[in-house]
């Protein structure tokens, strides 16, 4: 990963190896000494903090076939035939939040703003939709979640921050 650290000038700051003097408890693994899997921003007053990340959303859980109207969902056909709502792409997430650091939550709906692609958030953590594919609209115990590196973050979109490189996935699960 390319890194940008500039605040002399103003310059934006994007995770990697050079910005580390920016974060605390980083290490060379990608996780932090406490055993967390995001970096804690230490980023000087009014310099801006982006980062690039590759992220999709995603729905193929759906299955098609018309079983989703058999089982009293024919609305849901239409996903389960275009299961890739946004294929995977890299973008280049900014602070949005004031905070110095981009959470996954940014990086959705930066995705969704720059795709045309709707998205609804219940409070600041939790993804209610995404183009117009909303939790239980396949019955109980479905709705969105998201991966970053393969891996299921144990907190909120607004709490898991990006440090720069990540894969980041959007999934509709039908069973949670």
């Amino acid at each position: 990963n390319e890194t940008s650290v500039n605040p002399d000038s103003g310059g934006t700051i994007t995770g990697s190896e050079a910005s580390k003097e920016y974060m605390s408890n980083a290490d060379d693994t990608g996780y932090n000494s406490d055993g967390s899997d995001s970096y804690n921003w230490n980023t000087p007053e009014g310099v801006p903090v982006s980062v690039v990340c590759t992220i999709a959303i995603d729905c193929s859980s759906i299955s098609g076939n018309g079983a989703l109207t058999a089982a009293g969902f024919p609305n849901l056909e239409g996903f389960a035939a275009d299961p890739a709502i946004l294929g995977a792409r890299t973008i280049t997430v900014s602070d949005t939040n004031g905070d110095g650091r981009v959470g996954v939550d940014e990086a959705l709906k930066q995705a969704c703003d720059s795709n045309g692609i709707q998205y609804e958030f219940k409070g600041s953590s939790y993804v209610k939709g995404i183009n117009y594919l909303y939790e239980f609209n396949a019955g109980q115990n479905r709705g969105w979640m998201y991966k970053v590196n393969g891996r299921i973050p144990n907190k909120g979109c607004n709490s898991y921050y990006l440090n720069g490189g990540e894969d980041v996935l959007w999934y509709y699960v039908i069973s949670y």
